[in-house]
């Protein structure tokens, strides 16, 4: 198969569902151990920044049009290093503030790539300005985070991967002119 610019799309999508299959699989049968948990999301989060990244990359229109999806893969690459590099009692003590500056980063790139998309004249942009503000609306979540003691932070993590994931999947179809 040759790689090109029609081939991101598919690129996108195998992100999304890489997202989705490991959410649910680390929600519904989770490791004995929290900590392999984690790993297997960070894996998965690094895996789908470098999926990211490389969607970028061979796109050759998307040097000349605004995008998020750049930017996305690597926070998913830093942060996934972040908590590749973090033991588990540090990781876990720190992990909403990681998540919340995630979402915050998510959130800046998203509203400012809809509002450059809107100026460009695409159509379907409001997509992901409002991915943005519910991007914003969880960065107040994980901060405040109120449901601490009643939802654990792997699923915490499982349950943005699986936010993330339809951010993915709707993104080629947020260009059309």
């Amino acid at each position: 198969m040759k790689i090109n610019g029609k081939n991101n799309n598919v690129i996108l999508f195998i992100a999304g569902f890489i997202y989705i299959i490991v959410a649910i699989a680390i929600l519904l049968l989770p490791f004995d151990d929290a900590y392999v948990n984690m790993l297997v999301a960070s894996i998965c989060v690094c895996v789908v920044g470098l999926l990211l990244i490389f969607s970028y990359i061979i796109n050759k229109k998307w040097f000349y049009k605004p995008g998020w999806i750049f930017s996305q893969g690597m926070f998913c690459v830093v942060i996934s290093i972040m908590f590749f590099l973090k033991t588990y009692n540090t990781l876990i003590d720190n992990i909403s503030m990681v998540l919340a500056f995630w979402a915050l980063l998510s959130a800046v790139t998203q509203i400012t790539t809809s509002i450059q998309i809107k100026y460009l004249q695409f159509q379907k942009w409001q997509r992901l300005f409002f991915a943005g503000i519910l991007n914003l609306i969880i960065f107040a979540f994980f901060l405040i985070n109120p449901v601490a003691e009643y939802i654990s932070d792997v699923m915490m993590i499982c349950y943005y991967m699986i936010f993330s994931a339809i951010t993915l999947l709707a993104e080629p179809f947020s260009y059309n002119k």
